[in-house]
């Protein structure tokens, strides 16, 4: 007897444990670890208790000698508690990219992608947050191949000539990835045996808001952590400089953070607002560093984002977004090599989120004064900050797309959809392709915001801080290690609506999920639903469906620098 209902019990967040295998007797080794037993079991509440943390969140990872356990450049949900053993610190340069063992990702075969069409997984299984796969088939969930790299040597010392940092039991690491939502700052490589504690954002996220000493302790590691590394030494501006100066600014270096992790709420119910009133568009935004004021600090962006704006009657026009590696203050340090008052000439204001790292700016005008190569260096970046400071006379266009999509935080994306209305004769194909892609499901609407004739859809952007993976309760929607995509892991979502109420761009969807084209119900016969977004074909044949299928060049996929380059094909610029 046929029926129109395939039905399921509905999914929980603890359906599918993060460590499958961790029996009950390694539950309650963990909790005896330091870290663990020293937190009050009476401040969890009854649905998210210590011990179901622990069993849900937590996975016990176990490495060989010379075994790589993350790897720089790949993206982390996770963070690690070293138990037993001690590991290598690896930063960026220190390993080659051909010993990493960076792979591509895989494209489905044609039958696989029919196949996955029509059959849902069967198994809900969290493999693709590993971080290093153990060398079984989980790794697959993704289309990934298992990541397992053993080194059979290893640098002994770093490319500042000093022997590998060395983290032993007891100590926390990962967490600069997991809560920033970053690439892997560092490869780590274990030195012997060693066991840890795999704790998946999730649970770290937990654990920080019922026990304040946990929060205390990895927040006080991020902080200490983000000032460590050669930020100062990839920048054009100190690249000249040496290794004498390099260590004084890693003196005088102050961190600090402004705004909140969860940007996302505040800037959604702030829209309408912004929209009509254009103060309020800057009212939320924390001010860094104010235009005409007295100049102490030198600014690098650490994380997040930043808005560079100044004086225009009684509101403000932005010149520049900044991002990670950006720089605020090289005006002030060419005013003062001309001997005139250091003062700010921009407003500095934090765009949601922003750790930065502040320089006392007579250091760093001191040694950059010194060094010719870095003096030309800032005078050249000056020149180009000097005509975007003045684009809004220059180049109306571009200044007003600047305008809006630094209010619309469009800067955040990595891959925004825009669509040149000059161009787009409406045809839908990009909107068919994408429904062929991806099994009659097309995964974005031909519909969004217009401005200045340039239509940005609902079509997930990818952001550098995806938001939406915040509340997942399940990890189901992460990032491709390689690529950085954010993608939705059929197999674990389990239709909260989570990511789709965070998402500030209102570009995911929640869909009824299919079982051989009959509808999914729970035992209660309401529909089972389930996140779908765009993935950028990640795993399909020549790239995202909608930009190749576009006969007119009107769809583009950028970042925020490659749609403000769209207007200068605009007639006038």
């Amino acid at each position: 007897m046929s029926t129109d209902f395939h039905e399921i019990a509905r999914p929980q967040r603890w359906d599918v444990a993060f460590d499958p295998d961790l029996t009950p007797e390694e539950v309650e080794r963990v909790l005896s670890l330091p870290l663990f037993a020293g937190m009050d079991k009476g401040k969890f509440p009854r649905s998210m208790p210590l011990d179901g943390i622990v069993r849900n969140d937590c996975a016990v990872r176990r490495y060989g000698d010379k075994q790589m356990v993350v790897r720089q450049g790949d993206y982390g949900s996770s963070a690690f508690l070293i138990v037993s053993g001690q590991v290598r610190v690896y930063l960026e340069g220190d390993i080659s990219d051909e010993d990493l063992g960076h792979t591509a990702v895989k494209n489905k075969s044609l039958l696989r992608q029919v196949w996955r069409s029509l059959v849902p997984p069967v198994q809900r299984a969290p493999g693709h947050l590993l971080a290093v796969s153990g060398g079984d088939e989980r790794g697959e969930v993704l289309g990934q191949a298992s990541i397992q790299v053993f080194f059979q040597d290893l640098p002994l010392t770093t490319k500042r000539g000093d022997p590998p940092p060395v983290m032993s039991a007891g100590t926390v690491f990962g967490e600069v990835s997991a809560l920033g939502r970053a690439p892997r700052s560092a490869t780590v490589v274990a030195d012997g045996p060693c066991e840890m504690i795999e704790i998946r954002w999730q649970g770290l996220r937990d654990l920080r808001a019922y026990d304040k000493g946990f929060k205390t302790y990895v927040d006080g590691l991020y902080r200490e952590r983000s000032l460590q590394g050669d930020h100062f030494k990839t920048l054009a501006l100190f690249a000249e400089l040496p290794e004498s100066a390099h260590e004084l600014l890693q003196q005088g270096a102050v961190f600090e953070s402004h705004g909140s992790f969860e940007w996302s709420n505040a800037f959604k119910k702030s829209r309408k607002e912004r929209l009509q009133n254009a103060k309020a568009a800057v009212a939320v935004e924390p001010v860094i560093a104010g235009e005409g004021g007295d100049a102490e600090w030198f600014y690098l962006i650490r994380a997040g984002f930043a808005r560079v704006c100044h004086r225009v009657g009684a509101g403000e026009v932005t010149s520049r977004y900044l991002s990670k590696g950006g720089l605020f203050g090289e005006s002030t340090l060419r005013a003062m090599f001309d001997g005139r008052s250091p003062r700010y000439r921009s407003t500095l204001r934090a765009l949601g989120y922003v750790d930065i790292i502040k320089l006392p700016i007579a250091l760093v005008a001191k040694l950059v004064k010194e060094n010719p190569k870095a003096a030309a260096q800032l005078r050249q970046t000056g020149n180009k900050q000097d005509s975007a400071h003045d684009q809004g006379h220059q180049q109306p266009l571009q200044a007003e797309v600047m305008e809006y999509g630094t209010a619309e935080r469009l800067y955040n994306g990595t891959s925004i959809m825009t669509i040149d209305l000059d161009r787009c004769t409406r045809c839908d194909d990009c909107v068919s392709a994408c429904s062929r892609a991806h099994g009659g499901q097309p995964r974005f609407v031909r519909h969004g915001q217009v401005s200045l004739g340039f239509l940005f859809p609902n079509a997930c952007m990818h952001c550098q801080d995806p938001v939406c993976m915040i509340g997942c309760p399940t990890g189901a929607i992460s990032r491709n290690s390689d690529g950085g995509q954010v993608v939705v892991n059929d197999q674990t979502c389990i239709g909260c609506s989570t990511c789709a109420n965070s998402c500030p761009y209102e570009n995911i969807r929640m869909v009824e999920r299919r079982h051989l084209g009959t509808k999914v119900v729970d035992q209660k016969s309401n529909p089972v639903v389930q996140a779908t977004k765009c993935d950028l074909c990640y795993d399909q044949l020549g790239g995202p469906a909608c930009v190749r299928a576009c006969p007119h060049d009107a769809l583009n996929r950028g970042d925020f620098a490659e749609t403000l380059a769209l207007t200068e094909r605009r007639k006038g610029n």
